[in-house]
């Protein structure tokens, strides 16, 4: 479940309103607290689990934890092995080839037929160093069955890339992690009661878990110069839950 970007958006000016200092929240400034702090917050909490101790993977913690930013991408390689990396991209998962294999296939009256298969096979993410020595392996060297690549960027276009080898593969589905969407709070101007009425078919919540959303408030307060703790704020939407149901 996300965050609400409404319920950050309301116990921060709440809060503000305390400190004297709603006057100048208002929501484009709100919007760029939520784009700062998204990843400083990603960066803090989330990307140190990606390498760590072997790739987050080795960890069943760190999977379910970055679970929400998993997903599945099928990609198109060019007739030079290459294919662009989704801009969004930030750590792959896995790398599968895909192609189709020429098979028999039996009948149920035992009567073959000669098809075509799928076929699935992974594909090696090497460094450098590493492709040089399978290039050059006589007997473990790419092809179709055993393909390899190397993460590049091309600086002209400033999209990175795999370059695939045997450069004649044509489709692979990559898994991968990619960054979280930029939250944003919309609204429109009401003029009779000077305020701003949420939208929330149009806003962005913000993806991390619910669980994470007092500790996001205590990251933006602290940009503002504010040391709240969690259970302060906590404390505070309690309070507020139970005037709304008197």
């Amino acid at each position: 479940m996300s965050i609400d970007v409404n319920f950050l958006y309301e116990i921060l000016l709440q809060i503000l309103v305390q400190e004297q200092q709603g006057n100048v929240f208002d929501p484009d400034y709100f919007n760029n607290l939520l784009l700062l702090n998204t990843f400083k917050y990603f960066d803090d909490n989330y990307k140190n689990k990606l390498n760590k101790n072997g790739g987050y993977e080795v960890n069943q913690g760190f999977m379910d934890t970055l679970s929400f930013l998993k997903v599945i991408y099928f990609g198109q390689i060019d007739t030079s092995g290459k294919m662009v990396i989704p801009a969004d991209y930030i750590h792959y998962s896995s790398l599968t080839h895909h192609y189709m294999v020429q098979a028999t296939i039996y009948d149920n009256r035992g009567i073959p037929t000669i098809s075509m298969v799928p076929e699935h096979t992974p594909v090696d993410i090497l460094t450098d160093a590493a492709l040089t020595l399978r290039r050059m392996d006589a007997i473990k060297g790419p092809d179709e069955d055993f393909p390899i690549c190397v993460e590049y960027y091309n600086q002209l276009t400033s999209k990175g890339y795999f370059q695939f080898y045997p450069e004649n593969l044509q489709y692979v589905e990559l898994v991968y992690l990619r960054q979280p969407r930029i939250p944003k709070w919309i609204g429109t101007f009401d003029s009779a009661t000077d305020t701003y009425i949420y939208d929330p078919v149009n806003s962005v919540q913000l993806e991390f878990p619910d669980i994470d959303k007092y500790r996001f408030i205590s990251y933006i307060l602290e940009q503002l110069g504010f040391s709240y703790q969690s259970d302060v704020i906590e404390k505070m939407v309690i309070e507020n839950k139970q005037i709304e149901g008197n």
